[in-house]
Parts: structure tokens; sequence; C-alpha cells
């Protein structure tokens, strides 16, 4: 994976803020929640998933993983800690040249004046999709067809494994169904052509093929809710491994990536596992006009 970080004594870590937005980003998905990553005025963002400002009537992904606006602050009921390098795959691979690359094109010139560009809007205000980053291989000589290029970076070889601890409180049995399939994606989710492998992008490297990632969940424990710690003599928290945990993720992926829903197959086709060696992939290289 491409890592940038290290703690002080240099061991590759993943910080909790990147590891939160990824698995933000695919949890706005599953549970179409708001548009809580985008920055304000960066985008046009249709009313419907404009970004929460309401303590009161927070969509899934602001009640499980916070927000901030001018109105107030909400903490959220999830937290993603520190991922430190568990392995010895501390190999860095060679210097990679990334490109300069930058948001995507609201407006184009069309006959001297400024119309929304129909690749990533229907309307003004009716964005095609969110964005994700396709898998693909890693250029040796930065990014193609890019006309501007910037830093280097050493990422890791593959094989690197890390771990890191998510805690939650008081979580509906929806939003922790969301979460444990937006940590987990799928080895089989529905893409509209067929089946696929699902996984993760994250990191400095995504559009130059860097940053492909799976998480497994290895252990998962689950305290009594605080009335039946209070109402039951000698209620204990419930661990789940093995089988009975594989079965239980199994069963929450499911809900969202065995499902109809043209959304999760169209973002299961964007994610798909392994990258076809074939198809060269390229993003905007220009600076927004």
């Amino acid at each position: 994976p491409d890592c940038p970080f290290e703690d002080d004594r240099y061991t590759p870590i993943h910080t909790g803020t990147s590891l939160k937005g990824v698995v933000r980003s695919v949890f706005e998905v599953l549970a179409n929640g708001c548009d809580g990553l985008a920055a304000e005025g960066k985008r046009r963002i249709p009313s419907s998933h404009s970004k929460c400002k309401d303590h009161d009537s927070l969509c899934m992904a602001c009640r499980a993983f916070g927000f901030l606006s001018d109105e107030g602050v909400h903490r959220g009921l999830v937290n993603i800690g520190q991922a430190s390098l568990q392995n010895d795959a501390s190999q860095r691979s060679p210097a990679l040249h990334l490109p300069a690359l930058y948001g995507p094109n609201v407006t184009i010139e069309e006959h001297g004046r400024d119309v929304v560009n129909e690749r990533y809007y229907g309307s003004p205000e009716d964005p095609n999709g969110r964005k994700f980053y396709l898998h693909h291989r890693a250029y040796d000589d930065g990014f193609p067809h890019a006309t501007q290029k910037r830093d280097y970076v050493e990422p890791l070889e593959g094989g690197a494994e890390f771990g890191f601890e998510v805690t939650f409180e008081n979580l509906s049995s929806s939003i922790l169904s969301a979460l444990v399939a937006a940590l987990t994606l799928s080895d089989n989710a529905k893409t509209g052509s067929g089946t696929a492998k699902v996984r993760h992008k994250l990191g400095y490297g995504k559009p130059a093929g860097l940053g492909s990632a799976n998480i497994d969940i290895e252990r998962a424990v689950l305290e009594p809710s605080p009335e039946a710690r209070y109402q039951e003599f000698g209620a204990t928290p419930e661990e789940k491994t093995g089988e009975e945990l594989s079965e239980w993720i199994e069963e929450k992926q499911a809900r969202f990536f065995n499902t109809s829903r043209p959304d999760m197959q169209a973002l299961a086709q964007v994610l798909r596992w392994p990258p076809d060696p074939e198809v060269d992939v390229t993003y905007d290289a220009d600076p927004p006009e």
C-alpha cells in the first residue's frame, strides 16, 4: 500500500483519520448518507445529500462518524485507531513520480460560456455519482497522459499487514451492519454483470494505482447494552471469533453487496479486485477552469 507516514521509530503507519475517511466514504453509499467529506463550494451537491447540520436530523453516516459545521459538532459513535505495521514487509518499492491531479472539472467552456460538464453531472445540481478510485496497476514512470508532475513517493511492497482497532458505542443494528460491511466489503459482491471481490483504496497515491487494501476483522467484542448491564446479573461481553465471526460478517455484507441496488452494484464494479492488467486508467490532469 501507499503509506506516507511513520511513527517515532520510523515504522510505517496509517493514521486513524485516514482510515476513518476511507470507511466513511463507503458507509455513505451503503446508508445513502450525505456527502459529508465534500469540501464546501468545491462540488455541487444535491440538496437531498448536502452536509448534515442539524443534530436532530442526522443521516446514518453522520450519526456514526460525526460531523462539524458552523451550527455545531457531533462527535460520532465510531472511532478508528492508528494502524501500525504488524509484519516484516517494510520493503519500499522504487520511488514513483506522481502526477499533479486535480478534482473533476465541474464546468467546461462551450461557445464562450461555462456549462456543466456532462461527464460528471446530468444537470447543474445532479452529479452522476460519488467519487471512488479504480484499482489498476501502478505505472513505473508516473501516470500516463499527465501534463504536470509533482511528488515522489516510496510505497511499501505488497503484502504489508497493518493492525488497528475500531471501537463504537450505542450503535443500532442497522448502523452496526453498515459499519461491518463498510470495513470488510465483500468477496462475492453483485456488479450487474456477475460477482466480484471488492477491495478498498487508501493513501496518497490512489489515482496512480497505489493503495489497494483488504480489511479483515479478526475478533469482535460486543458489550452488553447499558440496560442489560443494569438489569441482568452477570451480563458479560459477547466475543465472536473463527467460524461464528465469519458467518456474522457475511450476513452483514450480504445485506448490502448481494442486493439489486444500482448504486451498490456500481460501487462493486468500481472497486472490483483484481484489476485488469491490460487496462490503462487515467483521470483529469488539468486544473479546474
